[in-house]
């Protein structure tokens, strides 16, 4: 089942933030709006909104929350842990196909096959280059039934491998390396920035296996419960807002929204200049969501096909 539905990830998600209700809105105070996210490029216009003052900026006073994994960030949204949140594309759709109480509301990272910001790699010793190599091996995921779960199945079907006979488990970024090291996983789809601290250390990176999807679509969107936004329309507007905003921003900042993310994920500052950037939408458009959700109910991670309009609430 999605790890959006697991006790393990609701107790963390209750445990590292308040479940009070956002503040009131008041022409003296900005309203407070908690927004979890986790410490990774991809799923990263959260700190720079924060560390660029462009939260601040829209009206809007946000206390962040880091998580581990995005399964984390869904269920700190689903049980009103956290307002908005982060996400990857098929989490909320997994959500949204178990009747799950979050929508996307805004588009967040670009995938661009000329410019992968997550790979498959292996260490540096290892001898697996190619997919069927990978037959009878684990290979680990940052959350089950995610995009990296998604795109290795596709990735490995793509070359006549059964995906049944890989063992998929979930490891956090941080940790990925450090496994692949010592010889408990095979393989490992590692985003940035955490790839390019991977790949410094002797790690090698053999498969884009986001490429298996589609050339370009939405890695994450921004979530929130679908009451929290009708209830909140103003605060709904202005998030929308301050997204495009970000993502305009991190585009046109490489090196300021690098240094950022090396903050947060507790990387040096010459990780982050190596890193390949991520592109962030600065709009939506359902044709960069249909084909993961298209994969996803392929292999299975949702029942049934979804529509990219069934998982998106359109703010006006």
């Amino acid at each position: 089942m999605p790890s959006i539905t697991r006790r393990s990830s609701l107790e963390l998600a209750v445990g590292m933030i308040a479940l009070s209700a956002a503040r009131p809105v008041s022409a003296q105070t900005p309203p407070t709006v908690r927004l979890a996210t986790i410490s990774s490029d991809i799923f990263g216009e959260p700190f720079y909104g924060q560390d660029a003052g462009l939260f601040k900026r829209a009206g809007l006073n946000v206390e962040l929350s880091v998580f581990t994994n995005s399964g984390a960030v869904g269920t700190a949204v689903a049980a009103r842990a956290a307002d908005v949140g982060v996400y990857d594309v098929v989490g909320i759709s997994a959500a949204v196909e178990q009747s799950v109480p979050i929508t996307m509301f805004a588009a967040g990272s670009l995938f661009a096959t000329s410019a992968p910001t997550a790979m498959l790699c292996v260490a540096k010793a290892s001898t697996l280059r190619t997919p069927r190599d990978f037959a009878n091996k684990t290979i680990a995921v940052s959350t089950l039934h995610g995009l990296s779960d998604a795109s290795t199945r596709a990735w490995l079907t793509r070359a006549g491998v059964s995906a049944a006979n890989i063992k998929i488990v979930e490891i956090p970024f941080p940790q990925m390396a450090a496994s692949l090291e010592r010889g408990t996983i095979d393989g490992a789809v590692i985003a940035e920035p955490f790839l390019t601290a991977a790949k410094l250390a002797g790690e090698l990176a053999v498969g884009n296996v986001f490429d298996a999807i589609a050339p370009a679509f939405y890695q994450t969107g921004w979530i929130a419960a679908p009451d929290y936004l009708s209830a909140n329309p103003d605060i709904a507007r202005r998030l929308v807002e301050v997204a495009y905003t970000i993502a305009r921003w991190a585009n046109d900042h490489h090196e300021e929204s690098g240094s950022i993310i090396a903050k947060y994920a507790k990387l040096d500052d010459a990780t982050a200049r190596a890193m390949t950037r991520t592109a962030y939408a600065t709009s939506l458009d359902y044709r960069r969501i249909q084909p993961l959700l298209d994969v996803a109910a392929t292999y299975g991670l949702i029942k049934r096909p979804i529509k990219a309009t069934e998982i998106v609430t359109v703010i006006r």
